[in-house]
């Protein structure tokens, strides 16, 4: 793998500390491949976690016998923070990342992800990164040039309005959480191109979507020469496992669930769902994660619009009715035209279909 030109030792401390840090990160990197968070024979990913100095990008917040924990760090209490590295690692493999891609990155932080991303596109490649806090996206940028990353380029400013002027990207990925696909966002992700969030549904944690952005086989057979917004769509699916993230900010916040389909977002209408798929829960303990996923994505697909009136029974009946499907078994469809979740399934895959309306794509 192609290196950046990292800074030097008398910049980043003397020697004896950087012995102990590189120790301690290789000791890291060793934890998320017992577990199972980096592939063994993923040696991209597991060479840019070994290169990566994540304690410069903490500086003054943690030591770095923090820094090399499997742990999350927070940089400014319920606006941002440094993720914790084994989810990092599930977030970078979902973007299937190759040497000489363009990526954006939504919500810089401490700029260490997008150390990571650099690592994995090579020198060929371009990361841009986008923090909506001015001091943490000056702070960001002087971390990366401490760590030898001068060629990430920092932008402070709305990310969920994303770079039209750098579009389009091949990978983008959103570092909060999110209820809401931004339209600019789809509009400057490429033809073939993946974007990752982590995403909110009522009643359920946060969970990694992934989705592509290809030609509509029934819009667009044979794939036009001149392609427009109606022979495009987003599909893909949920991965890895439920995350925790600050909120996306921004025009398209992460926790703003105001639009056309406010009924149907309802939080109440959350929470009620969330109490019975609690009380189901209680009932089937030891449940895999991949099917307590599965059922809650059942409860929200079939039963969001009448959560008031649902009871667990209800939901567990119609889980148990579609073969007890798990996380895996859901897809997400955007189309061009969309809004709100809809309940209308495939129900040979379980794919959620979305639609959109006007200038927003909410799910």
């Amino acid at each position: 793998m192609a290196r950046r030109e990292h800074g030097s030792p008398g910049k980043r401390g003397s020697d004896a500390q950087e012995a102990v840090a590189a120790r301690l990160r290789q000791g890291l990197v060793d934890e998320l491949i017992s577990k199972g968070y980096i592939d063994l024979d993923d040696r991209p990913l597991e060479e840019a976690f070994r290169a990566v100095p994540r304690h410069l990008f903490v500086a003054g917040v943690a030591d770095p016998g923090y820094a090399y924990r499997d742990e999350v760090i927070p940089l400014k209490p319920g606006a941002s923070t440094v993720s914790q590295p084994s989810v990092v690692a599930i977030m970078l493999k979902g973007l299937e990342l190759e040497p000489r891609l363009k990526v954006l990155e939504i919500g810089t932080a401490s700029g260490y992800s997008a150390a990571l991303l650099a690592e994995l596109v090579g020198p060929e490649g371009k990361v841009y990164t986008v923090e909506i806090d001015p001091q943490l996206a000056q702070q960001a940028r002087q971390a990366l040039d401490r760590a030898g990353y001068p060629g990430v380029e920092v932008r402070a400013g709305d990310g969920s309005l994303g770079l039209p002027e750098e579009a389009p990207f091949d990978r983008i990925v959103i570092t909060a959480t999110t209820a809401r696909i931004s339209p600019q966002l789809v509009e400057q992700l490429a033809v073939g191109g993946v974007l990752l969030t982590p995403f909110n549904l009522p009643g359920l944690p946060s969970l990694l979507l992934r989705l592509r952005k290809e030609v509509n086989p029934g819009e667009a057979p044979g794939r036009p020469a001149h392609l427009d917004h109606g022979d495009l769509r987003l599909a893909g699916e949920f991965v890895g496992v439920p995350v925790c993230f600050v909120p996306l900010r921004g025009a398209y916040r992460g926790d703003d669930r105001r639009g056309a389909d406010s009924d149907v977002l309802d939080p109440d209408g959350g929470r009620a769902l969330a109490r019975a798929l609690a009380l189901v829960l209680r009932r089937m303990p030891g449940l895999p994660l991949d099917e307590q996923m599965g059922l809650g994505l059942m409860g929200v697909w079939k039963y969001r619009e009448a959560a008031e009136r649902i009871d667990e029974d209800t939901i567990l009946n119609a889980w148990r009715a579609e073969g007890r499907p798990g996380l895996k078994r859901f897809g997400v469809e955007v189309a061009p035209e969309a809004l709100r979740l809809k309940q209308a399934v495939d129900l040979e895959k379980l794919r959620i279909f979305v639609k959109s309306l006007g200038n927003q794509v909410d799910i």
